[in-house]
């Protein structure tokens, strides 16, 4: 089963656009739209956020950059066993 795929990097995929081409046409850093993907909500600023907002004219908004977060792995997936405690 693939793992969920954050909202911009759908509309990125959809779009055909890089992620690098993408920060510069919002005008932020290429490690704002990498640390957006990754899910870690306060490692940029608002107006970051709202950049990427506007340059998606709204598909991936504002609330979905702040509140996205990867999906947790389930039992058996991608998890070492438990040690043994003896």
């Amino acid at each position: 089963m693939a793992a969920a795929m954050h909202p911009l990097a759908q509309y990125l995929e959809s779009n055909g656009e890089t992620q690098r081409a993408f920060a510069k046409r919002a005008g932020v850093d290429r490690s704002v739209i990498n640390k957006v993907l990754q899910g870690h909500r306060r490692r940029f600023s608002a107006d970051a956020a709202m950049a990427i907002e506007s340059a998606t004219n709204g598909v991936v908004s504002l609330k979905i950059i702040l509140t996205w977060r990867p999906p947790t792995a389930g039992p058996g997936i991608n998890r070492k066993p438990f040690a043994r405690v003896r």
